[in-house]
């Protein structure tokens, strides 16, 4: 009972069951890729690899940190009861992604023919751009629903996509899997569009219980949504770089290999990253006022609780990483090592928890795009250097060292920056 009660007391906060609920979906993303890999194999899970990562490279290249800006926004407007300001907060950042979803799909369905080299499946044309703009709405329903304060609705929309996507997979699974990936990505697609829609429909019945207001122009805070969409966007082109390098220079197989192991890691990584955005609109109030000491209380109770819910569970996922691999499939053994890598720089980025966010929130993007842009030099470094030679081994290790260079250069400028520290 005692145990049950500090869980309970841990999980009270709402942005806390908001980061509990992106952990249930993070399970249902686990479950999914693992049905595909236990039912067709490596091959057919690195098809599945090269799209996703493909959609959400593209896709975050769309909203370029929109999401993120469209949060504080929205937040800080509702703090200090300027309705106006929060509605057209979510009309210029709506139309500044808009545009962005249009110059992305563009590009993509260009680029789609081309990507076969990186063991891309053929797919229709219109396949990239619709998933692009899915995957928008998605992201972008769920910044303004997480500006508002409705983090658990935030929370459950993002989570609502793999639970479908789970659905698909295990019905496809149940008719006798279709041999092509089309199925298989008609079932990823289906996935983005019934999330995003229904996102949609909550975010319409939120904004319409706010009090009237006169329409308002918005003051752009385009500068600060480029510093952040940069950083979003090195670190999805790293992500998809080391997908696609594995499709160069070895094969599908090692893709799907690789994939199974980031998707095993994913849940815990989610406990640091949903948890994260879902906390940027207190520390944003926070350091608006100046409120230094309560801002590292702060930080290192939200410490202590990302190690206690994601620490323990990635060294769990490593003990348990040969039967589960073994499980798969004899090919799936090779992944051992690199899941091993992988979760030490995940161990590294709980312990660091939420600089990155505090920068971001302390209006000092700046050091963090800095920081993405070393740890982007040096994946790319690795990924040259050694994937050709040492395949999934050399991707893990390019994993590991843009961690370390981005979370811990984030952790320590935090504490030179933000009063306070003890």
């Amino acid at each position: 009972m005692v145990g049950l009660g500090r869980l309970s007391a841990l999980l009270a906060p709402p942005e806390r069951q908001a980061m509990a609920l992106q952990l249930v979906g993070a399970g249902f993303a686990m479950l999914a890729i693992l049905v595909l890999a236990r039912g067709l194999g490596a091959t057919m899970a690195g098809h599945y690899a090269a799209v996703s990562q493909t959609v959400l490279f593209a896709g975050i290249a769309a909203i370029f940190g929109y999401d993120q800006a469209l949060t504080r926004a929205v937040s800080g407007e509702l703090a200090q009861q300027r309705i106006g300001q929060a509605r057209a907060a979510l009309r210029h950042y709506g139309g500044r992604v808009a545009l962005g979803v249009i110059i992305a799909g563009v590009i993509a369905a260009l680029a789609s023919p081309h990507l076969e080299g990186i063991a891309f499946p053929p797919m229709p044309g219109w396949f990239l751009p619709l998933a692009v703009l899915a995957f928008a709405l998605l992201r972008m329903t769920a910044a303004a629903l997480r500006g508002a304060m409705h983090m658990r609705m935030a929370q459950g929309v993002l989570t609502l996509q793999p639970a479908i996507l789970l659905a698909l997979f295990v019905l496809l699974w149940g008719e006798g899997w279709a041999r092509e990936f089309e199925p298989l990505g008609d079932a990823y697609m289906a996935s983005l569009a019934l999330a995003a829609l229904f996102g949609a429909a909550l975010l319409w019945r939120v904004v319409r219980q706010w009090p009237a207001s006169e329409p308002e122009a918005f003051q752009s805070r385009a500068p600060d949504a480029y510093s952040m969409g940069l950083a979003g966007l090195i670190i999805a082109f790293t992500n998809w770089a080391e997908i696609a390098a594995l499709g160069l220079w070895t094969d599908a197989a090692s893709m799907g290999v690789f994939r199974v192991c980031v998707q095993l890691l994913l849940p815990f990584q989610l406990v640091y990253s949903a948890f994260a955005f879902s906390v940027s609109p207190l520390y944003a109030q926070m350091l608006a006022r100046e409120e230094y000491h309560a801002v590292w209380e702060r930080y290192r109770a939200d410490r202590q609780f990302l190690l206690l819910m994601g620490g323990a569970g990635t060294v769990a996922m490593v003990a348990l990483g040969q039967p589960i691999l073994g499980f798969l499939g004899e090919e799936f053994r090779a992944g051992l090592v690199p899941l091993a890598i992988m979760a030490s720089s995940l161990l590294l980025n709980l312990y660091t928890a939420t600089s990155g966010i505090m920068l971001t929130m302390a209006h000092r993007e700046d050091i963090f795009r800095q920081l993405t842009i070393a740890s982007l030099l040096s994946s790319v470094l690795c990924i040259l250097l050694l994937v050709p030679q040492y395949g999934m081994l050399g991707t893990a290790i390019s994993v590991a060292l843009g961690v370390v260079i981005r979370e811990g250069g984030a952790y320590i400028a935090a504490r030179r920056i933000i009063p306070g520290h003890k």
